[in-house]
């Protein structure tokens, strides 16, 4: 939908299409006034719209524009309903659990001349890229036979398969080049062969070039941060050393005591098969527990850390004591674990590591 991936839920008990909220702050598009009644949920609840707005559905290569409902919480980002389904002329096949739509309605995507001519094609066939791993793949376009140019990731193929091209210099030879394929996804990812993951881009050069003047003043390692602690007991020597390190590595430090998320990989847990969802109770607290609780909620939400949810699934908050006296904010998913398939996945052995700090000097706490 509007170049995002969403696993849509098709329920041939809605009469109208629904979107959420969220999803359509994350699209920017325009609500319109909603003028209908209110509307019933699938759990008997009545809601009022938020209003009405218009978007465009790519399914199978096809283009379809429809009007959904918004609505401030949904079970899923997107729901076909039956308005979308009879519009689109879709047929549902029980048996292989499939739907199809008409395309008599539908726009054809098609992919441009420019592209086509400067798609970077997989070479072999079926290509896997393991999880959150990087691999060479060879690629190919013939009409671009001895060049060379920046290749820059398919975005639909990232946003689909979470797998994309380091943007880089590719010099092609007899239409050929090998190019970095990177999986960030936490699945095993197949790339069939034909298909577009880059395409090249021409690049200037820059034929004129500027004199250096040699200094003869010494070089500073750096400028010292005075918002990095250091122990005061070290030589001089030794507090411009660690100044440096943090320096040259000061993307691995936090700028804020805030707790931060990632979005380019999504957690998937598997259950063991026929589980019905666990909705566990909170657990009692105490009135300053609560009020603990209800503030590090209020700054999760206000950080984007955690999302309002109206899951099937519910595990209770536990506080724990940290040796500083203050609470950890902590989730009892022990009853979870214990119906989640286990995804055992090798991990690099301490010992090890241990062998490699055995000469450090320094070591964190």
């Amino acid at each position: 939908m509007e170049g995002w991936e969403l696993n849509a839920l098709v329920d041939t008990g809605a009469d109208y299409s629904v979107i959420s909220q969220k999803m359509v702050k994350k699209l920017n598009k325009v609500v319109t006034q909603w003028s209908g009644s209110q509307i019933r949920t699938a759990g008997g609840h009545i809601i009022t719209p938020l209003g009405r707005c218009t978007a465009r559905l790519e399914i199978r290569g096809f283009i379809y524009v429809a009007d959904f409902i918004v609505l401030p919480e949904c079970s899923r980002e997107l729901i076909i309903g039956m308005d979308f389904l009879r519009a689109n002329g879709a047929v549902i096949n029980l048996r292989r659990s499939s739907v199809s739509f008409s395309t008599e309605r539908a726009i054809p995507v098609e992919e441009s001349e420019e592209r086509r001519l400067t798609a970077l094609r997989v070479v072999h066939d079926d290509v896997t890229v393991p999880p959150r791993c990087s691999i060479m793949v060879l690629v190919e376009n013939d009409a671009l036979y001895n060049r060379e140019g920046i290749a820059d990731t398919n975005v639909g193929l990232f946003l689909n398969k979470g797998v994309c091209v380091a943007r880089g210099l590719v010099h092609l030879t007899n239409g050929r080049a090998d190019v970095l394929l990177t999986n960030f996804s936490n699945e095993l990812q197949h790339i069939a062969q034909g298909t577009a993951i880059a395409y090249l881009h021409d690049f200037c050069m820059v034929t004129e070039l500027c004199s250096l003047t040699t200094s003869t003043t010494r070089p500073v390692a750096c400028n010292i941060d005075t918002s990095v602690t250091v122990n005061q007991s070290l030589p001089d020597s030794q507090k411009k050393q660690i100044y440096a390190l943090v320096k040259e590595f000061s993307d691995c430090f936090s700028s804020t005591s805030k707790v931060q998320r990632t979005s380019i990989t999504k957690h998937r847990i598997i259950t063991q098969d026929d589980t019905r969802p666990i909705c566990q109770h909170p657990y009692r607290v105490s009135q300053k527990e609560r009020e603990i609780i209800k503030k590090q909620v209020e700054e999760m939400l206000s950080d984007d850390v955690i999302q309002p949810s109206n899951s099937p699934w519910a595990s209770p908050v536990v506080l724990v004591k940290k040796k500083d006296n203050t609470l950890r904010f902590c989730v009892d998913y022990r009853k979870l674990n214990s119906v989640t398939k286990r995804d055992v996945y090798p991990l690099p052995r301490i010992d090890d590591t241990l062998d490699r700090l055995r000469s450090a000097k320094f070591s964190p706490p």
